[in-house]
């Protein structure tokens, strides 16, 4: 038995042919090859450090005392091992009491292509053009329908990235 280590320099998991046509071994080898066979080689994405993706916010209660309009930051960070080129996420509100008015890329390198309104749950599809930062983020503006409560709370659901991505892990902020 005879075995392979290999580098995948592709972006997404893949399998390919492996085919030895000749082979030579040294002296000590006493037994002999009666057919060569190709075999299958399958790139698999294995866990690390480096594997990750996190959203998360500046701070966990927006407050209204006084005001009708806040805003929080939105940042991402993930590993340098990481192929990520677009990410689809839900922003979640507390109560009905309160509504996402925008959601502003604060840098070129994130663009915003979709944005679903469901209740007070919005889904944000973006697209990162470049590298991005933990200084790359989202400004996120969120009024208060009624007069009724002076905080409310937000959280990120269902952080996706794409297929490619080589992320083996999702971190976001949950605060309630």
């Amino acid at each position: 038995m005879i075995a392979f280590l290999f580098d995948f320099l592709g972006d997404c998991p893949d399998t390919t042919s492996v085919k030895i046509d000749f082979i030579e071994f040294t002296d000590e080898f006493k037994g002999q090859i009666k057919e060569y066979k190709d075999a299958v080689a399958t790139a698999e994405l294995i866990e690390k450090e480096t594997r990750h993706l996190t959203a998360s916010f500046n701070k966990d209660t927006l407050f209204f005392e006084n005001k009708k309009q806040d805003e929080l930051i939105l940042k991402f960070d993930y590993g340098i091992e990481t192929k990520i080129k677009n990410a689809d996420f839900e922003l979640v509100l507390s109560d009905n009491n309160f509504h996402i008015d925008d959601i502003i890329p604060l840098t070129d390198k994130i663009e915003i292509t979709d944005k679903i309104e469901n209740e007070n749950v919005l889904l944000v599809k973006t697209f990162f053009k470049d590298t991005i930062s933990g200084l790359d983020a989202l400004k996120v503006l969120i009024s208060e329908n009624t007069q009724n409560e002076d905080t409310c709370r937000i959280k990120i659901n269902n952080l996706h990235p794409n297929d490619c991505s080589c992320v083996t892990r999702v971190i976001t902020m949950t605060f309630f």
